[in-house]
C-alpha cells in the first residue's frame, strides 16, 4: 500500500510539472486554436441550450413531483420544459424550492407567495464566489 501511495504522489507531481511546462511553452511560443482570433485563446463555440421538449415526460404533467430529502436521487422535481399550467401548486412551496426548471417551464397562474420564478432564475445566473466582480475587472479566463 505504501508503494502505491508513493507512486500516486509521484504521478501527481509529474502531472503538475507537466502542466507547468506546457504553460511556460505556451507563453514562449504563443498558443492559438484554429477558430480563435490570432494570438488569442477564446471561447469559440456557443452551442444552443438543450431542448428538453424532445425528452419523454415533458409537456403537460398531471401532478407535481415531490422532493424527498433523504433520497439520494437527483432531479427529483425536474420541471424543465414542463407545462404546469393546469396544476394547483399553491401549497407546494417546499417542493418548488427544490425544483429544476428553465425558461420553457409553463407555470400556473397562481404560485406560492414566496416562490418568485424570475428571482430564482436571476440567482441561478450568478456563478458565486465573487466571480462577477472578477469578471467586471476583465478577468474572464
Amino acid at each position: 500500500m505504501k508503494n502505491v501511495c508513493v507512486v500516486f504522489i509521484i504521478l501527481i507531481l509529474l502531472t503538475a510539472l507537466g502542466v507547468c511546462l506546457v504553460v511556460a511553452q505556451s507563453e514562449e511560443v504563443g498558443y492559438t486554436t484554429l477558430l480563435s482570433s490570432p494570438g488569442k485563446m477564446e471561447i469559440v463555440r456557443h452551442p444552443p441550450a438543450f431542448d428538453f421538449t424532445r425528452m419523454p415526460g415533458r409537456g403537460r404533467i398531471a401532478s407535481l413531483p415531490s422532493f424527498h430529502p433523504n433520497s439520494q436521487k437527483d432531479w427529483q422535481v425536474d420541471l424543465r420544459s414542463c407545462d404546469l399550467s393546469t396544476l394547483d401548486v399553491r401549497d407546494r412551496l417546499s417542493d418548488l424550492l427544490q425544483a429544476d426548471f428553465d425558461t420553457s417551464t409553463v407555470w400556473p397562474a397562481q404560485l406560492p407567495p414566496k416562490f418568485d420564478v424570475r428571482r430564482i432564475m436571476e440567482l441561478g445566473k450568478n456563478p458565486g464566489l465573487g466571480l462577477k466582480d472578477v469578471h467586471r475587472k476583465g478577468i474572464t479566463g
